[in-house]
């Protein structure tokens, strides 16, 4: 989150954002550092339990897509406007309507594929959904598209994963930046732990101590 917010794409005062998966491990912690920014949160999640919770973490603006369509309540919500950047953890169909939320010199960045299916299949259906990318139209609107894998990171910028550490260290000092972790299930409750952020009802991060 730090890194997609902060370093890839710095986020600025005023900026309309929208956060899918918000109320996910990565999701919960865009949403408070956006809103310490002082960006207008559209925040995107399933469940009416977790509409609540991200009003505190400081979205301005909750969607459950359980409900609706989440591009459809965006779109209403922004009225003449349109989206600076879309953070983007789930991919496929999302992929083309995020790009017709974005403004000019708007951004999407994406982190995840939660849309991805099991198997060969799920993966080829995945990669159609999202279409083909022409790099002129991008240009010519002054369009961005990043992509976040913090393994590559870690691999080949380590100094970057510091700063990193050290800024979210810094934050939840300082008392503006709070990840959300339920109790850690022990080793042998495993599968609970996968069922647990499968079904969708968890809020911030998921752990297993080994």
């Amino acid at each position: 989150a730090w890194y997609m917010a902060m370093i890839a794409y710095p986020l600025r005062s005023g900026q309309h954002v929208l956060i899918h998966s918000a109320a996910g491990g990565v999701g919960h912690l865009l949403v408070q550092l956006a809103a310490q920014v002082g960006c207008v949160v559209f925040a995107v999640a399933s469940g009416t339990g977790k509409m609540e919770r991200l009003k505190k973490l400081g979205a301005q603006h909750v969607i459950d897509r359980s409900v609706a369509d989440y591009a459809q309540a965006t779109r209403s919500l922004l009225g003449d406007r349109r989206l600076d950047v879309s953070f983007n953890a789930v991919g496929g169909s999302t992929f083309k309507k995020d790009l017709a939320l974005l403004g000019d010199c708007g951004t999407l960045v994406m982190y995840g594929g939660a849309e991805r299916g099991a198997g060969a299949f799920g993966a080829l259906r995945f990669v159609w959904r999202m279409g083909l990318l022409i790099p002129i139209l991008l240009m010519m609107r002054s369009r961005s598209l990043i992509g976040g894998n913090m393994l590559r990171v870690g691999e080949h910028r380590p100094e970057v994963l510091a700063e990193c550490l050290h800024g979210i260290a810094r934050a939840n000092r300082e008392g503006w930046l709070s990840p959300i972790a339920a109790a850690p299930f022990p080793k042998d409750r495993l599968a609970q732990a996968h069922e647990l952020l499968e079904g969708g009802q968890s809020i911030g991060k998921v752990s297993v101590r080994w």
